[in-house]
């Protein structure tokens, strides 16, 4: 509990203030002038003592020299302590300091970058020649020659005309896949890939959860991507859904090109009275995903193991941030096995 006071204005209060105000100057002049007095005095004390050693010595009794070298001293030190009592504000008794007056020298801090950003894995640019001058038993880059890719997957890829893989796609999805093959304490395992634009980096994490989300029973949010802006969004949600063309796995797309209500009849269903959900991937942007988790029943993300934030760099700007702050709260239940996948085109 507070207690909130309002003091009133009234006359005799303005009074009492302005006599305190006049006497707090009052006070603060007469030290001032105090001060100013001190340092006439050790001025002249100091003319004096240098015309003292400047002037021819004088024979004195041998008593009266001992007296002023018994006195000298003394004053010295009674000259000291008034300089320290005027000009050092420590020895004043107005106030109380606290804690140690003396600096001490701090060791420098030095800077250590995390071992995944200290030491990354560099990727090769591979082959540049055409496919023509490729042998097809001899190519490894070509789809008929990698053992990772299922069946499913390299029709998928025939129909949108892809015959090789990137370097950046060769690198990341046989990594993806033997991650999420490890034992359940050695997973999720996330990974952050920085490559320049058409590198590929979308198949590069679209592959692996396609292949790894095939064998599903039941339709849940299982994969969540998010993307900076809608037509990023799109573009991702083509090459995902051509990817699943030959399965059974379900993409849906969220932005605001579309209405709210249409958005959340592909998203979730009720059935005799539960709500089940009708997307395994689930392609949007931050804005869109706010609205969804705050206004679409039944959109749950308790089962999601994949969090891809495609174009980290443009997404952790400002403006994106305040926009995902309410996706760190426990407004829905998420999941804690999630594998996070991080692409950019420009990270330092």
């Amino acid at each position: 509990m507070e207690l909130f006071t309002v003091n009133r204005y009234t006359e005799d209060l303005r009074t009492r203030k302005d006599k305190e105000q006049k006497t707090s100057n009052e006070d603060e002049i007469l030290q001032k002038l105090l001060q100013k007095a001190a340092k006439r005095k050790r001025k002249h004390e100091k003319a004096e003592t240098r015309k003292q050693e400047e002037a021819p010595p004088e024979e004195k009794p041998q008593v009266e020299d001992t007296k002023v070298d018994e006195e000298e001293p003394a004053a010295k030190e009674t000259r000291k302590e008034e300089a320290t009592a005027v000009e050092d504000p420590t020895n004043s008794q107005d106030f109380k300091i606290l804690g140690d007056t003396d600096s001490a020298m701090r060791k420098k801090v030095t800077e250590v970058l995390p071992p995944w950003l200290a030491y990354p894995t560099i990727i090769e640019g591979g082959s540049l020649l055409p496919d023509d001058d490729l042998e097809a038993g001899k190519d490894e880059a070509s789809i008929e020659n990698l053992s990772y890719l299922k069946d499913h997957t390299r029709q998928a890829l025939k129909q949108m005309k892809i015959k090789r893989l990137f370097p950046v796609q060769r690198t990341v999805i046989p990594w993806i896949l033997e991650a999420q093959g490890q034992p359940a304490p050695l997973r999720p395992r996330d990974i952050c890939v920085s490559a320049p634009t058409g590198s590929g980096k979308t198949l590069a994490f679209a592959i692996p959860i396609v292949q790894l989300l095939n064998n599903r029973v039941r339709c849940k949010v299982r994969a969540l991507v998010v993307l900076p802006v809608a037509e990023l969004a799109l573009q991702v949600f083509k090459v995902i859904r051509a990817l699943c063309s030959k399965t059974e796995l379900e993409v849906c797309l969220l932005s605001k090109q579309h209405r709210l209500e249409d958005e959340q009849e592909k998203l979730v269903e009720v059935y005799k009275g539960q709500i089940y959900s009708k997307a395994d991937i689930v392609v949007t942007t931050p804005g869109r995903l706010v609205d969804h988790l705050h206004a679409t029943k039944g959109f749950c993300l308790k089962s999601l193991k994949f969090l891809v934030i495609d174009e980290a760099d443009r997404i952790m700007d400002a403006f994106f941030q305040k926009r995902l702050e309410p996706f760190g709260q426990p407004r829905r239940e998420t999941s804690k096995s999630a594998a996070g996948v991080h692409t950019a085109s420009n990270l330092p």
